[in-house]
């Protein structure tokens, strides 16, 4: 199996602006998620997926984004179905589909690796996106997120909270 260490590594170099991005260093880190993704470390294909998906080293890509998305949810790996999800969401070269953009959204969320899962679940019951429309669910869901240290679903609670009614 590929070792972690430089997944890891890889993500630290190609977050830091830091570090000269050139054609060949991201040529490079795509090779490494890509050896590491076929080594099967799914944070591997996660990664790979967001080169194509960002044009990062690679050609931009959604349909090779989206089956590395898939191929890291498959495996386990919570952000890839979050991502995955994302795509549903907006049809980005999959068929929209919120019902199954929302089976991926639960999925993350009950993962409990990606507080951002619960964070779209929220949004899709807020809009009743492939779901009932349900303000209770979406602020239990918020509140999910903010729990598990999401600071989008922290923000999002007291927008959501019911407010006192004023003394008559």
């Amino acid at each position: 199996m590929f070792s972690r260490g430089l997944v890891v590594l890889g993500l630290v170099l190609g977050a830091h602006s830091a570090v000269a991005q050139t054609p060949s260093r991201l040529a490079a880190e795509v090779e490494r998620y890509r050896h590491a993704c076929d080594g099967g470390d799914m944070t591997g294909c996660f990664n790979l997926a967001n080169m194509y998906r960002r044009g990062r080293g690679v050609p931009m890509n959604d349909t090779l984004a989206g089956r590395f998305f898939r191929r890291a949810c498959d495996g386990g790996d919570m952000q890839g179905c979050g991502a995955l999800g994302g795509m549903y969401v907006d049809g980005r070269s999959v068929v929209k589909n919120d019902t199954l953009a929302n089976q991926l959204f639960r999925r993350a969320c009950d993962g409990g690796e990606m507080m951002l899962g619960c964070v779209n679940l929220g949004f899709q019951y807020r809009a009743g996106r492939g779901v009932p429309q349900n303000d209770t669910l979406a602020l239990q869901l918020f509140r999910r997120a903010c729990d598990g240290g999401d600071p989008l679903g922290c923000a999002l609670v007291p927008r959501m909270s019911p407010r006192p009614k004023p003394p008559e």
